[in-house]
């Protein structure tokens, strides 16, 4: 099995199967808001496709760590190359939980993705600088417990619980560099 699993990877490598690494860093802007975000992806590129994991802060109103699988595909086969992509993984919560005086918060995770064009541009021979713009959008969920009010009402004691659930839809632009 691993003699044939080690000549199955040699023959990918000689038909141009590669590891790649994208870091990018980028702005978000909405309706309520504009800041940063941070990504790293890493994967495999064969010829124009990529696909790989990725990680990265995005600090768009509640910060929030997306974990996602990164698709690009390369349109021409020229050394500067534009390409599409689409992210689509979870957002997973920065904070699991936020105390306050008299409110408990505990987020949950949401969907994330993130879809759009950009640019490649050759730097040197195993590097190029990526610039990109798309639509993105992160979702997370959050049930609130009011307790510990200074004066109670009838009924004595009580707690209550309100849910959220929070969609944030904005504009993404990022740079990055890619080996």
């Amino acid at each position: 099995m691993l003699l044939l699993l080690g000549s199955g990877i040699h023959a990918q490598k000689k038909e141009g199967l590669k590891f790649s690494s994208i870091n990018q860093f980028g702005i978000l802007k909405g309706n309520s808001d504009q800041t940063f975000q941070v990504q790293s992806v890493n994967g495999i590129q064969y010829k124009s496709w990529f696909i790989g994991p990725g990680i990265g802060i995005d600090n768009y109103a509640l910060k929030t760590v997306p974990v996602f699988i990164d698709f690009r595909k390369s349109v021409g086969n020229k050394k500067q190359n534009p390409f599409i992509y689409a992210d689509l993984g979870v957002s997973l919560p920065w904070n699991k939980e936020d105390k306050a005086a008299w409110q408990t918060s505990q987020y949950k995770t949401g969907l994330y993705y993130d879809v759009g064009i950009g640019y490649t541009v050759p730097v040197k021979k195993h590097l190029a600088f990526n610039f990109s713009a798309g639509y993105s959008q992160k979702q997370l969920h959050e049930t609130r417990s009011n307790s510990g009010i200074i004066w109670d009402f009838p009924p004595y004691g009580q707690s209550g619980k309100e849910y959220f659930d929070y969609t944030f839809r904005r504009i993404s632009v990022k740079m990055g560099l890619q080996f």
